[in-house]
């Protein structure tokens, strides 16, 4: 990003000048007030003034005239122009900061030969001013709901954002025709000026280009993933090696990320902010991957094995380096429903089929199937699973059995259902389901599993619960072949 050295220079020197006793402040600008900081820092830099009641008045929409007084006031812009405006003459009382911001690329007139000085700012005239006075530049494209790539000031809003300076509403949306007041512009130039008031994400409604999850793509920096989305809701070591960083905004963004060496090298969702070749994304029909694609592989060689791929109800490509399997739902006649990408060469370095028996291994498993299996159902519209320690309990020991066992079923070798288990162990509940899986490599193909049977498992997932509980044990006399139990209750009223 390009900013004038002569206007930070004046800036910084100016900032020298001012001392703590002459900080202004104002009646209606409080200490919790949102925009507190950068309206304070904006004034004793001198570029915007109060009014003679003592109020600053934030909410009151800035015109054309006052944003082209504090950019000249920002810029140390001198000197007069002479464009002629049918509606500014020299009797106008901002008549030199127009002529001068005007003089400067920076505003400039209707075609009609009119300024409008008195017209409110909106948000993608804020964008175009801002990215001409501070010579902003933008590395990426950027995605709103209502934002089209044709919009006049699109250009000239992709370097406010991609800079951070403005990040878009929280809903998604960049409302480019909504009125700046005098609070928000005063946030955006601050975060113009001074880096220290740029927050670290924005609220774009991601997609991004082909082969983008959520806006990153594999090979991207972890610090461009940060500067994206901020911190992760939590971080887990994968069996890869690397760590996934799960962001989920209450499980309705959900994205997993694999990050190693600040390198992203893996991709995972079962929501829909994603996007690969020929658009295909969650809901686009089997039939168009497999067009754009081809036939997915069966088998995958890693060093001198080869592992064979089962391609029920999913497909796996390698499409430019990266294996990318997509997961279809049978119960939406064959459409995407979820997508894993990994970078191949950390797919090849995983020289095992199933993951070592190990406690750290059992534990992510059950909180990436507890987040997956909470994704799946916020994207059917359906409530979150609150976890239950004595459920969790009750799955582990019932896992454990079937592995040690030998056996494979909802009732033990006794007879004890998942019922009974549930009450010899207190659990109480007006309603409940257990589902079961055994054998599936990764977290992402149980929850897939359950999804497309027809057996009742699809049923149970989406059910109307409110509790879980998960337990998952291997078989190490079988190759560490995992066992999944998950219980699902509601508690009585």
């Amino acid at each position: 990003m390009k900013k004038p050295f002569v206007a930070l220079l004046s800036i910084s020197l100016l900032f020298v000048s001012i001392s703590v006793a002459d900080a202004q402040t104002f009646h209606d600008v409080t200490e919790s007030y949102w925009a507190e900081e950068e309206i304070h820092y904006i004034s004793d830099e001198g570029i915007i003034r109060g009014f003679s009641d003592g109020n600053f008045r934030p909410g009151q929409e800035i015109t054309r005239s006052q944003t082209a007084v504090m950019l000249s006031r920002a810029l140390n812009l001198e000197g007069s122009g002479s464009a002629s405006f049918n509606d500014v003459d020299e009797s106008h009382a901002n008549y030199d900061a127009i002529q001068q911001v005007n003089e400067a690329g920076i505003m400039t007139g209707r075609s009609n030969g009119d300024f409008n000085p008195g017209e409110p700012l909106n948000r993608a005239q804020m964008s175009a001013v801002l990215t001409r006075a501070f010579e902003l530049e933008a590395d990426r494209s950027v995605q709103f709901r209502d934002l089209s790539p044709l919009h006049y000031a699109y250009d000239e809003i992709e370097p406010v954002v991609t800079n951070f300076i403005s990040t878009g509403k929280s809903d998604g949306s960049y409302a480019p025709q909504e009125h700046v007041s005098r609070a928000q512009f005063s946030v955006f130039m601050a975060r113009a000026i001074n880096e220290e008031y740029r927050p670290v994400h924005t609220n774009e409604t991601f997609y991004g280009v082909e082969g983008s999850f959520a806006g990153v793509q594999l090979g991207d920096s972890e610090q461009r993933l940060v500067n994206l989305h901020g911190n992760p809701e939590k971080t887990l070591q994968s069996v890869y090696g690397f760590d996934w960083h799960v962001y989920h905004d209450d499980y309705s963004n959900y994205m997993q990320y694999g990050v190693s060496n600040g390198e992203v090298v893996a991709a995972l969702t079962p929501q829909g902010n994603w996007r690969a070749d020929n658009d295909i994304t969650k809901g686009t029909d089997q039939s168009v991957v497999e067009s754009e694609y081809g036939q997915p592989e069966t088998s995958i060689l890693k060093g001198n094995t080869r592992y064979r791929i089962t391609n029920e109800n999913k497909g796996l490509y390698n499409i430019n380096g990266n294996y990318v399997t997509f997961y279809y739902d049978s119960h939406t006649e064959n459409t995407v429903s979820s997508v894993f990408a990994i970078d191949q060469v950390v797919e090849d370095a995983y020289d095992q089929y199933y993951p070592d028996a190990t406690r750290h291994v059992r534990d992510l498993f059950e909180e990436e199937l507890s987040t997956l299996v909470n994704a799946m159902r916020v994207g059917h519209d359906l409530g979150t699973l609150e976890n239950h320690a004595g459920a969790s309990e009750t799955a582990l020991a019932h896992s454990r059995d079937m592995a040690s066992n030998q056996y494979f079923s909802h009732y033990d070798p006794n007879g004890v259902g998942p019922f009974d288990r549930m009450e010899n162990n207190n659990i109480e509940f007006r309603s409940a389901a257990e589902n079961l899986a055994r054998g599936q490599v990764l977290p992402i193909d149980v929850v897939e599993g359950w999804m497309n049977s027809q057996h009742g498992h699809r049923e149970a997932l989406l059910g109307h619960y409110t509790h879980k509980g998960i337990g998952i044990a291997f078989d190490e006399r079988n190759a560490n072949r995992p066992y999944f139990t998950q219980l699902y209750f509601t508690k009585p009223n």
